[in-house]
């Protein structure tokens, strides 16, 4: 062996995302002058695709793969602090808080944490998930080399964040897809997350109000169809007549969608990953 590095030309972080055998991806082109998004959805390996598309460079890509795991099977727990800790004294803090609340030993879990500063102290988003169902949820992306596994429910709102940037604080963002449906809201104490089965908007809106009883001062919906993927506003008939939706704002877009929050992993907040084993 030489024992030479291998010099990158470029890191490009790439949120992915699989339905069935088709792989959808989005990343941001770090040496473009206008920063935006680039997508695709393809049938053929990923790596294999990208390495194609991106063509010969005299330095090769690192490609850093962002995917998510479905909150339902994600335990989480905010805590709002009066003093702001750094890196070590939050993992002290949330070690102390998993091993008190649940009945797992440390080396059978993976967590990591989301900080945000208050005016006074710090919140903290602790999240944690079983090894073994994280690894479970990683072999369909096999064998891609994943860097990082995030919540799925933050990669929606960053998603939904990035694409209507001017919805106030506290909106409900309502995602739908032929599998599940996600209710999103931030508060200044919290993250309410709600995951069902397919559901009508309606009754989703109802479950979400009933547990978590906040304030909703607007509503923002994507769906995802056929025609929210070619970036078509939603046919009327998709629109039901309910007084909570007369205002909603309805969303749709060309981008993956899943994939694109993925792609936006640490745009958001300042977000420490931590991690066992």
């Amino acid at each position: 062996m030489s024992g030479k590095t291998q010099k990158y030309q470029a890191t490009i972080q790439i949120g992915v995302w699989k339905r069935g055998e088709i792989w959808e991806a989005v990343w941001f082109s770090p040496n473009q002058e206008e920063i935006r998004p680039h997508f695709t959805r393809t049938e053929e390996f990923l790596t294999g695709w990208l390495i194609q598309h991106f063509g010969m460079q005299k330095r090769p890509l690192r490609f850093n793969y962002i995917v998510s795991l479905l909150p339902n099977h994600i335990w989480c727990k905010t805590l709002i602090l009066p003093q702001v800790l750094n890196a070590q004294e939050c993992e002290q803090q949330i070690t102390a808080i998993i091993e008190k609340e649940l009945p797992l030993p440390l080396d059978q879990l993976w967590f990591d944490y989301r900080s945000e500063m208050l005016k006074q102290g710090m919140k903290l988003e602790i999240s944690v998930v079983i090894q073994e169902t994280a690894k479970d949820w990683l072999e369909q992306y096999a064998p891609l080399s994943v860097s990082v596994l995030d919540n799925t429910a933050h990669a929606v709102f960053r998603a939904f964040r990035y694409l209507k940037p001017e919805m106030p604080k506290n909106t409900l963002y309502l995602y739908h897809d032929e599998n599940f449906c996600l209710a999103l809201q931030e508060s200044a104490q919290e993250f309410h997350v709600l995951q069902q089965q397919n559901m009508p908007v309606e009754q989703l809106v109802q479950r979400f109000t009933e547990r978590y009883q906040t304030e909703i001062g607007q509503i923002c919906i994507y769906r995802r169809t056929a025609d929210s993927e070619q970036n078509r506003e939603l046919p009327k008939s998709a629109v039901k007549n309910h007084h909570v939706f007369a205002n909603a704002v309805y969303l749709s877009t060309e981008l993956p969608f899943i994939a694109l929050g993925n792609a936006l992993w640490r745009t958001d907040l300042h977000q420490q990953a931590i991690k066992n084993g």
